[in-house]
């Protein structure tokens, strides 16, 4: 009796569905940051985490025809090209960033950019001393059913670049990216994701341009005095499985918000809670519930709060041991490093918050405190806590190994008996202080001096003003 064979269905993908699906859940300045994050990744992948940032580069150019990003990171090897990059996602047997701490974990950055924006790419790159070659994926291609293989072809003449480094070069573009990119808004609000996104490797000397105006480094630094009894962060730091967990939280009174900046990004420093992963900034200057504000037992942000600067470090070799999402601009709120990583951050703000209370009604001379105190970023309060002078601050959280310290007590306090100060004092049912701290503080445990200043300060904003 000859053997039934049975039908076979098709499984296979529709290159229509991948790419229109694949690009749909980015924004378009998320896209080219994903882009500049190839650059970065080709950095640590040929020079290594000593890299001297200060020769590398990466130049963005566009109008209503053409996108390019020009870098001389190191190129393409040749294998990876032919293995790896133009593959749409990652095996998972690709381990050639195993031993660097890049970012990206999925596979698909530099195609879902390219797709984002158009249907004629081409990369073209320069390996090593004379490897020359480039990749087309054109609207040929793209319109074919099939997933034809994609060839490696020379590049000749003027086309060639200069120096290692790699070119990403997109026409035939999208009716919605041409409009967009006339847009005066879409080159600010670009401007200011790189300026906040690669801070640190900016910081280190890395050089981005946008249409030829330079980018500067959004700063994120808290105040940090070396000296025994001066004024420090909140610091932990820990380990959640493979991942390196590090949270700080302090003052800056030189802090402004995030939108704050001009064009061509900000050197001022940004109030709320930053989150960096293998240095890449996945949020900055956050004062949502995802950060812990308007969770007890922390109040809802609001102004008195603009001189905490709260950063948390995430750095693992495999990019997905990171709380990040792909899109690389936001986090997953389920993975455990996160959730260990907002406990703290929610123990810091209210410690601080608690501090910022008790000079709410002595703002200016609160900040009057530290003109003299340097403002540090985390690489200086790492380096402080865990192999510098302050290393013998912190302590061992019970049954873990982690290791934290509390500024409570080194914290400047306010005069309470300055002269032209009253004191005001009276007692109210306990069920009507607790009502009336969750409706103002976001905390029915706030004490009730804290609710009676709070309330003293609406009325008086109310009924007399500022």
């Amino acid at each position: 009796m000859t053997a039934t064979i049975p039908d076979k269905a098709n499984a296979s993908p529709t290159k229509d569905f991948f790419v229109s699906m694949l690009t749909r859940d980015i924004s378009l300045p998320d896209a080219i940051l994903d882009l500049v994050d190839n650059s970065l990744d080709g950095v640590l992948r040929v020079f290594g985490e000593d890299a001297d940032y200060k020769k590398r580069w990466a130049k963005i150019e566009f109008d209503q025809e053409h996108f390019s990003i020009t870098d001389n990171c190191g190129g393409l090897a040749r294998k990876i090209a032919i293995e790896y990059a133009f593959k749409m996602g990652r095996d998972s047997g690709d381990d050639r960033d195993g031993d660097v701490e890049t970012i990206g974990m999925y596979g698909i950055g530099m195609k879902r950019a390219m797709f984002k924006m158009g249907q004629d790419c081409r990369v073209v790159t320069h390996f090593g001393k004379k490897d020359h070659y480039q990749v087309r994926m054109d609207r040929k291609w793209l319109e074919s059913r099939l997933w034809n293989k994609l060839p490696l072809e020379p590049v000749l003449g003027q086309e060639r670049l200069g120096e290692a480094g790699t070119k990403v070069m997109v026409r035939d573009l999208r009716p919605g990216i041409v409009q967009t990119f006339a847009e005066p808004s879409f080159r600010k609000e670009l401007m200011d994701g790189l300026s906040e996104h690669f801070a640190k490797f900016i910081e280190r000397g890395f050089r981005i341009t946008v249409n030829g105006m330079a980018i500067t480094p959004a700063r994120i630094e808290v105040l940090y005095d070396p000296a025994a009894s001066g004024i420090k962060p909140y610091y932990v730091t820990c380990k959640v499985g493979a991942t390196e967990v590090r949270v700080a939280m302090g003052l800056n009174p030189r802090a402004q918000i995030a939108d704050d900046r001009d064009e061509a990004g900000s050197t001022r420093a940004i109030p709320g809670w930053s989150v960096f992963c293998n240095d890449r900034a996945v949020l900055v200057g956050d004062t949502t519930r995802l950060t812990g504000w308007g969770e007890r037992p922390v109040p809802r942000y609001h102004d008195q709060f603009d001189i905490l600067t709260g950063i948390v470090e995430f750095r693992a070799k495999d990019a997905r041991d990171l709380p990040v999402t792909t899109t690389k601009r936001d986090l997953d709120a389920s993975a455990e490093a996160w959730l260990v990583a907002k406990g703290y951050m929610r123990d810091a703000t209210r410690k601080l918050v608690t501090h910022t209370n008790a000079w709410k009604n002595e703002r200016k001379a609160h900040r009057a405190l530290f003109p003299a105190t340097a403002g540090v970023q985390m690489e200086q309060i790492r380096a402080a806590f865990e192999g510098g002078g302050d290393s013998e601050l912190l302590r061992k959280r019970p049954g873990s190994d982690h290791f934290a310290f509390n500024p409570e007590r080194l914290l400047p306090k306010p005069e309470t008996s300055e002269p032209g100060n009253r004191k005001i004092t009276f007692s109210r049912p306990k069920k009507e202080v607790e009502r009336l701290a969750e409706e103002l503080l976001d905390d029915q445990d706030a004490s009730p001096s804290e609710v009676g200043a709070e309330c003293f300060d609406y009325a008086y904003r109310e009924l007399v003003g500022r």
